[in-house]
């Protein structure tokens, strides 16, 4: 069963406005992602726990619209969400960290808890 395009466009804005409203910004000056300056070895990116726990709560609440129309198989479908989010031009846009709070939020809410 394919998800409804609207519901999907739904819990896109739902990731996609809590990566505009994260609280983690970094200044203007220091943009540069570390595995772009050159001899700089890449680096763990380091996230808000409390920014993933609110994207994962926001994830679960579509999942939970899911159910409601007979899916079954949500972990499918938040990976569908997940891959049309990371192909979006906004994904590109949007900072190393606020890709792995969103990552990291949609593996917490497959797991069923935030």
């Amino acid at each position: 069963m394919r998800i409804a395009p609207a519901l999907a466009a739904l819990a896109l804005c739902t990731v996609l406005v809590g990566c505009a409203t994260d609280s983690t910004t970094t200044p203007a000056a220091a943009t540069a992602e570390p595995s772009s300056l050159p001899g700089v070895a890449a680096l763990p990116v380091k996230f808000d726990t409390a920014a993933v726990a609110a994207r994962c709560q926001s994830l679960l609440e579509a999942v939970d619209g899911f159910r409601q129309l007979g899916e079954t198989d949500t972990d499918a479908r938040l990976d569908e969400i997940l891959a049309y989010s990371q192909s979006s031009a906004e994904w590109s846009t949007t900072t190393k960290a606020d890709r792995a709070v969103t990552e990291a939020a949609f593996e917490q809410a497959k797991s069923g808890s935030c």
